[in-house]
């Protein structure tokens, strides 16, 4: 078997099983329940739906037909603008303030996302078998562990 990608492949993949048991984590806290809570789990798992996706799509690429091959990546890209919307509601809809003590952790995943994007955008690889997603994908996964722990502050 020829995987197309395997970099991208694995860091989609471990993308996604972050993403998963930051859900996971998420829905199996006590305090009462709130709208953002709710918000996270779909956006973690919304993230981790994009990154399986996105992860077959440029592994398995020979296997697929062209309309299965293209049917796949709208699936991502869908996935990934259902995940970005969640998450940003979640922002939003949940407690904040400058002193609000979640929000050095959400502006950071913010800013690493950020970052993570441009670096993506760039087309800057730091490694011939390292490129630009597989860098993405990597910040992508500390920018959701920041945005976990911002969401964990919430009392």
């Amino acid at each position: 078997m020829t995987i197309t990608e395997p970099a991208t492949l694995i860091t989609d993949y471990i993308l996604a099983i972050v993403a998963v048991v930051l859900a996971v984590l998420v829905s199996r806290r006590r305090r009462p329940r709130r709208l953002s809570t709710y918000l996270w789990i779909a956006g973690f798992l919304l993230t981790g739906g994009a990154a399986a996706t996105g992860g077959t799509w440029h592994g398995f690429a020979l296997y697929f037909s062209e309309p299965t091959h293209r049917l796949i990546w709208n699936v991502t890209v869908a996935l990934i603008l259902a995940s970005s919307m969640a998450v940003l509601w979640a922002v939003f809809s949940g407690p904040k303030g400058r002193r609000h003590p979640n929000t050095p952790w959400l502006v950071s995943g913010g800013l690493v996302t950020a970052a993570g994007f441009a670096i993506q955008q760039s087309g800057v690889a730091v490694h011939p078998d390292f490129n630009h997603n597989d860098v993405f994908h990597c910040t992508q996964a500390i920018a959701l562990c920041l945005f976990f722990k911002g969401t964990h502050s919430v009392k």
